[in-house]
């Protein structure tokens, strides 16, 4: 469940996820809480939150689809689809390739971020705003990474990508056109970033906000439906042939009497006994 004080409606906020097997913790995920539709927050208070500038509506969106120094970001767990409509003018991130490091399987290096950036043609002036689908899941997180990265002037779309469709906004399948840059990222500011000793260590007075579903806190499952699972290793492991042990010898077979090949016409004779 969301801390004390903080509305489940269009379901964000920045707070702290756990990855158990690389042992760190990591700031910038967004709560997937339930949609609701605007006409059931009519006459509600009027929504507060700490840091205000982290969030864009989607009327200051719409307004600023043609503004240069903006550049939008779709970001979905589903990754197909951008492929069906998107923003105009929004580049599509791949969470899948270009949000991590496979091989160090942690957030993008200094330099495939700067070469994202600078394909997306983002300056140092510009400003991201990001988005997508599942409550802003991985549109958060890649808010967190420019953040850390030291771009300070970034937001995310408030409700994301299905606060757009609800409200009946325009989506298109062209491709994004710019025009690349040369962006150059800060080195990585990792005070934005508590990892596993940190947690050990906090004080008292020091809270953690568990951003995922109330079934995945309780342990009913361990994503969220619908989330891409990888193949397990027994069922795409094939063994190379030296890991099969080495074949039998062949044996030597008896001498027989003469016999037809089913599949050809020559005959076999066996050899003669020796006096």
């Amino acid at each position: 469940m969301p801390p004390p004080g903080v509305r489940e409606e269009w379901g964000f906020y920045v707070g702290v996820a756990a990855a158990e097997d690389d042992g760190f913790l990591g700031c910038g995920w967004a709560w997937p809480g339930r949609s609701v539709s605007p006409s059931s927050t009519e006459g509600a208070p009027e929504v507060t939150y700490a840091n205000p500038a982290a969030l864009v509506s989607t009327e200051w969106v719409a307004d600023h689809l043609h503004d240069s120094n903006v550049r939008l970001f779709e970001v979905d767990v589903d990754t197909t689809a951008y492929d069906r409509g998107h923003l105009e003018g929004a580049c599509g991130i791949n969470w899948t390739t270009q949000l991590g490091d496979r091989i160090r399987r942690d957030i993008p290096s200094q330099q495939a971020w700067s070469q994202l950036m600078s394909q997306c043609g983002v300056s140092s002036d510009t400003r991201l705003v990001f988005y997508g689908d599942n409550n802003n899941w991985f549109a958060a997180f890649a808010y967190w990474v420019a953040t850390i990265y030291g771009h300070r002037n970034s937001a995310l779309m408030n409700g994301g990508r299905k606060k757009w469709e609800l409200e009946q906004r325009p989506l298109t399948v062209e491709p994004c056109v710019v025009t690349a840059t040369t962006y150059k990222a800060s080195a990585p500011d990792f005070s934005l970033r508590a990892y596993l000793k940190d947690v050990l260590e906090r004080s008292a007075q020091t809270s953690l906000v568990d951003v995922r579903s109330p079934a995945e806190f309780s342990g009913e499952i361990i994503a969220p439906p619908g989330f891409p699972k990888p193949p397990s290793a027994a069922a795409t492991f094939r063994a190379p042939r030296t890991f099969r042990g080495p074949r039998r010898p062949m044996k030597m077979a008896r001498s027989r009497a003469p016999r037809s090949c089913s599949s050809c016409t020559a005959t076999r004779a066996s050899p003669r006994r020796a006096r």
